[in-house]
C-alpha cells in the first residue's frame, strides 16, 4: 500500500475521510509547501513552498487510492513523491496551478474536523450549489455521523 500525506479534507475528521475507509493511520508527520484556503469548497490547496506543513500519513490500499486520486486531479492537483519530515517517503497531491495563490488566503495549517463543520453549517444552507452537490453525490454525511 502507498504511503500517502494529507494535508487537508482526507485527515481524521475531515469532509473526505470517508473516501479512504481502508487507510491505516501511520501517525502525524509534516512536509515543506505553502497552505491556502479556499473557503467556498472547506479546502486547503497546497503548493510548493518552504513553510512546514502539518498532516497526516496514511497506508492508503490501492483500490481507495484511485478514486481519491480521480478526485484530486479533477481539482487541478498531481500526485508527487516527497519526503516528509521524519523521513518517510510518500504521496502528496500539490496544486499545479500557482496563480491561484492570488485568489486565497494564504494559512499555516488546516484544522479538517473545524473546518468541516464551518463548511457544512454553510454549504448545507446551500443545496443548489456546485460545492454541496458534489459533496452529497460523492457519499458525502455530516460531521455528526462519523
Amino acid at each position: 500500500m502507498p504511503e500517502v500525506f494529507v494535508y487537508g479534507t482526507l485527515q481524521r475528521g475531515g469532509k473526505w475521510a470517508h473516501t479512504i475507509p481502508n487507510a491505516q493511520f501511520i501517525g502525524p508527520d509534516t512536509i515543506l509547501g505553502e497552505l491556502y484556503l479556499d473557503e467556498y469548497r472547506g479546502a486547503p490547496i497546497l503548493f510548493h513552498g518552504e513553510d512546514v506543513i502539518p498532516g497526516e500519513v496514511f497506508d492508503i490500499p490501492k483500490m481507495d487510492l484511485g478514486p481519491v486520486d480521480v478526485m484530486e486531479r479533477e481539482f487541478g492537483y498531481n500526485a508527487e513523491q516527497i519526503q516528509t519530515g521524519s523521513g518517510r517517503e510518500v504521496l502528496v497531491y500539490v496544486h499545479s496551478d500557482d496563480t491561484l495563490k492570488e485568489r486565497f488566503e494564504r494559512i499555516p495549517n488546516f484544522d479538517a474536523a473545524a473546518e468541516f463543520r464551518r463548511w457544512y453549517e454553510r454549504a448545507s444552507q446551500e443545496p443548489e450549489s456546485s460545492t454541496w452537490q458534489y459533496f452529497t453525490t460523492h457519499g458525502g454525511r455530516s460531521p455528526e455521523s462519523r
